[in-house]
């Protein structure tokens, strides 16, 4: 009796396996190229969930989320180039957050110990009314940049309005075959989400934030020290917000610059807002505390 030959499996009948081998031709076509590790994917994803059931809500608050997220994570998330690059910015500036928590502490004391008038403003002191509420609406729109947990997350005042219909658009598509035999509900989900998009548009987020804050530190003369005491002092949110202002850009912009760009592509951000070389070699020892950077000398931009 001759043996039977069998031939190997191609894959083709398991999703799983085709999709671990695309990625396997992919790492094996640019082996050097930087991938994300598990830290960044996990996070990234994490923060796009978070998204996704605070866009959710704002078109149905007893939406079943997880329902929603299984069917995605199940059938592949509808994502775009611009959800990709938001979810990841928002988890690498975080990832920097964390890295440097434990030299603020350090760097804090010792600018209290060696210069007064960073010491006098670490207590939040302000000259005025009006800066000082700029200041706490700023640090209340940084907050709520994380979920309840303390989680990072982005709100849909953090997202561009493209973005953000594109979120609207396709939970409204999945919500629409899971409501396809109530035509009631189907019929009011329009104006829900006309009334989430007029949400949008009325609240204010981090960048109209940055914006007031900006400007009041300009007017009391206070914008250049402040600049400076915020990246000696490791306030990451207050110096990017600022910059990003200065620059006409938006806030995560600025941050995903700062994080992949070189310390000499920097110096057109820094030297306009007066950056002095203490605050840039701060800087840029901070940056280096990112583990896993995607810089530009890597080829990354």
């Amino acid at each position: 009796m001759s043996p039977t030959s069998v031939s190997p499996p191609r894959g083709n009948g398991s999703p799983i396996l085709s999709a671990r081998m695309a990625e396997l031709v992919q790492y094996m076509g640019t082996p050097l190229l930087g991938r994300l590790t598990d830290e960044q994917r996990s996070l990234s994803l994490a923060i796009a969930r978070r998204l996704v059931t605070n866009v959710a809500r704002h078109i149905d608050a007893d939406m079943d989320m997880a329902a929603l997220w299984g069917d995605w994570t199940r059938d592949g998330i509808p994502v775009t180039e611009e959800f990709a690059r938001a979810c990841f910015t928002r988890a690498e500036e975080h990832r920097w957050r964390v890295a440097t928590e434990h030299s603020a502490l350090t760097v804090n004391l010792n600018n209290q110990q060696g210069n007064q008038h960073v010491a006098a403003r670490a207590g939040d002191v302000w000259p005025n009314h009006a800066l000082a509420a700029a200041y706490q609406q700023f640090q209340l729109a940084d907050r709520r940049r994380f979920d309840a947990y303390g989680y990072p997350a982005l709100g849909i005042t953090d997202i561009s309005d493209n973005l953000f219909r594109h979120l609207l658009n396709e939970i409204a598509r999945w919500r629409l075959e899971v409501l396809s035999a109530d035509r009631k509900s189907s019929a009011g989900l329009g104006d829900a989400v006309r009334y989430a998009w007029q949400q949008k548009t009325a609240e204010k987020g981090i960048d109209a934030a940055a914006q007031d804050f900006f400007h009041q530190l300009l007017n009391a003369n206070l914008l250049y020290d402040y600049v400076n005491e915020a990246i000696l002092r490791h306030e990451w949110p207050s110096f990017l917000a600022l910059a990003s202002v200065a620059q006409a850009q938006r806030y995560a912009d600025m941050s995903l610059f700062f994080m992949t760009a070189t310390p000499d592509q920097w110096a057109k951000i820094l030297n306009p807002l007066r950056v002095s070389d203490a605050a840039k070699l701060t800087l840029e020892e901070a940056i280096m505390l990112l583990p896993a950077r995607a810089s530009a000398s890597d080829g990354w931009m």
